[in-house]
């Protein structure tokens, strides 16, 4: 029978080479933490203010507003459809919506789609 590459397991514990048990031999390990007080301070989260928040998004609105209306489709849309023809509130002829309106982000990607 050919034996090589085969494990052999034994009912044995292992012996060290100092012919000790390697089972009864390891000592316990005691975990070292640091003291509380020379842990980290807890990590407080930027707080943002409310008016300054609302002026960024007014800010990316608009920027979302001019790259749509700097598409060719766009300017097609203003050839073929001149403001005097459009009605308000038609998803025929769609308005721009206002960016200083407070609606959930996706609800306004949402009206900037449509």
């Amino acid at each position: 029978m050919n034996t090589v590459g085969v494990n052999h397991v034994s009912s044995q514990p292992s012996k060290r080479r100092d012919g000790g048990s390697a089972r009864t031999d390891v000592l316990p390990r005691t975990k070292r933490h640091k003291p509380c007080a020379a842990a980290s301070p807890p990590v407080v989260p930027p707080v943002l203010d409310p008016p300054n928040s609302a002026h960024t998004r007014v800010a990316q609105r608009q920027k979302m507003i001019a790259k749509g209306k700097n598409t060719a489709g766009y300017d097609a849309y203003r050839r073929q459809v001149p403001v005097e023809q459009r009605r308000p509130r038609s998803m025929d002829t769609p308005s721009t919506p206002d960016v200083h309106r407070d609606v959930p982000n996706k609800r306004w990607q949402g009206l900037v789609r449509a």
